[in-house]
């Protein structure tokens, strides 16, 4: 069933892309959400990764199912790394902890280990 519906979305025919999207979308977003942890997140690296699964569906050489999902999953992995990437969120230092130390401080002879990770 898998193959003939794969070279029907090679074709992109409009049925086989939505029976194909709908057949493996909810196993790969779980994939996606469990790098993300947000629905929405993991719903937008899902649409990413149909995007690239089937503007790439015609390199693909069918072996057998695990072969295709383990591909489309690293799809799918690929773009959540690079979601992840793009929206890391810096966690901006205290003032108040940068406040108690001088200039001198900063020298590394002056520093103790409790000061470096107050610092970071």
């Amino acid at each position: 069933m898998i193959p003939n519906l794969l070279e029907r979305v090679k074709t992109k025919d409009r049925k086989a892309l939505k029976e194909f999207y709908q057949k493996f979308s909810v196993r790969l977003f779980r994939s996606a959400y469990r790098y993300v942890t947000n629905e929405q997140d993991a719903g937008s690296i899902i649409n990413m990764s149909f995007f690239k699964i089937f503007n790439h569906i015609h390199e693909f050489e069918y072996k057998d199912d695990k072969s295709m999902l383990a591909w489309m999953n690293k799809i799918v992995i690929n773009e959540a790394l690079m979601f992840l990437r793009q929206h890391i969120a810096y966690k901006e230092t205290d003032e108040s902890v940068l406040e108690k130390y001088s200039v001198d401080d900063f020298c590394e002879d002056n520093l103790s280990l409790e000061d470096y990770y107050q610092l970071i």
